[in-house]
């Protein structure tokens, strides 16, 4: 192989397995999180192991594991994948739909 070619492959496998390590705290996503698409109520509320969506009132268990949130609903197990997670902003990836949500200012506890 070329030096170029092994170049190549080391800059775009790095990314790929930087991104697979990511891991997040569960105290990181606890929170209120707001959907543009939703601004009449808050998209859903996840306390230490549960998901609260208000507009439904319904709430099911959830956890973090590595990269990803699972939130198990009565018929099966909703997997999204946290693409990226700051102080107000959380994006999810679900079913390869990317959907973006801002925190509350009242962090939940």
């Amino acid at each position: 192989m070329s030096a170029t070619i092994i170049i190549f492959i080391q800059l775009f496998l790095q990314p790929l397995q930087e991104k697979a390590a990511t891991t997040f705290d569960r105290r990181d996503i606890r929170g209120i999180w707001w959907s543009p698409e939703m601004p009449q109520s808050a998209a859903f509320e996840i306390k230490d192991s549960i998901i609260y969506y208000p507009d439904v009132f319904a709430e099911y268990k959830c956890e973090l594991k590595s990269d990803s949130l699972l939130v198990y609903h009565d018929d099966g197990v909703l997997r999204s994948i946290v693409v990226k997670l700051t102080t107000d902003t959380l994006v999810l990836s679900t079913s390869g739909q990317e959907s973006i949500y801002t925190r509350s200012e009242t962090k939940a506890r």
